[in-house]
């Protein structure tokens, strides 16, 4: 039994609005995680890398549909391209999203390689003109009590209710880890300019993965415009709620 979708069409339309584009050819610097499930560990393509290491420039759409590739919903995605030398380097790729559930944290790091207004050492107060924009696809966390837990064997974990506990502790997880990261950093170099938009309360048909019926993708657009009108909000670390910003 294989992956849920063939992503036949998918990559099909990846591939034409793609092209033949590779990613040192992007009109602007892209960062997009993946993961390498033979190596075992996150891979990061990005223009910047793409323009030092020619193992690393590859066909913007092999990128894309390793990126994309959810496990147990979309088939891994390998892909091999050449360095400077002409040896081959084979890439087999998941979701990025594995391991980098919220990549804000490799953009930042991103900017800081390659270095404000093209310097190699910017000035500290330069950083603080940074501005980073996170975008969120919406969440809804279900809360486990320890008693109830204890009770579960490998099936409890992978499959409880129709839900799969284990996954999203450890994607929740992943994601939290990347807040305490990014609140440390954004404190150390001065920069207060960060907004992330998130929904923190989906119901469970519209945080569902890929139930795209027109009902469905119609709550989530009325979810996003109702965005607009609420406060801004700041997640506490210590209770994961989020509380109004004074």
């Amino acid at each position: 039994m294989g992956p849920k979708y063939s992503g036949d069409f998918l990559h099909s339309i990846i591939k034409k609005l793609c092209r033949d584009i590779r990613l040192n050819e992007t009109l602007t610097d892209v960062v997009i995680p993946a993961y390498d499930i033979n190596l075992q560990q996150p891979i990061i393509f990005s223009s910047l890398e793409a323009r030092k290491d020619k193992s690393k420039d590859a066909f913007l759409s092999d990128v894309c549909i390793g990126t994309s590739a959810a496990p147990m919903y979309l088939p891994s995605h390998c892909f091999t391209t050449q360095d400077s030398q002409g040896k081959p380097r084979s890439f087999h790729l998941i979701d990025g999203g594995v391991a980098a559930n919220d990549p804000t944290s490799l953009a930042i790091n991103h900017l800081m390689n390659e270095g404000l207004t093209c310097k190699t050492n910017p000035p500290q107060n330069e950083w603080s003109k940074c501005l980073v924009l996170s975008l969120g696809t919406g969440q809804k966390i279900a809360g486990y009590k320890a008693t109830d837990t204890a009770k579960w064997g490998l099936f409890g974990w992978l499959n409880k209710d129709g839900k799969a506990p284990l996954i999203d502790i450890l994607m929740q997880s992943s994601t939290d880890m990347v807040d305490i990261h990014k609140s440390f950093l954004l404190k150390a170099f001065n920069m207060h300019t960060y907004l992330r938009i998130q929904e923190p309360e989906l119901g469970d048909d519209r945080s569902s993965f890929d139930l795209s019926t027109e009902e469905n993708l119609n709550g989530l657009k009325m979810i996003g415009t109702a965005l607009l009108d609420k406060p801004v909000s700041t997640l506490n670390m210590e209770t994961g709620h989020y509380e109004k910003v004074p």
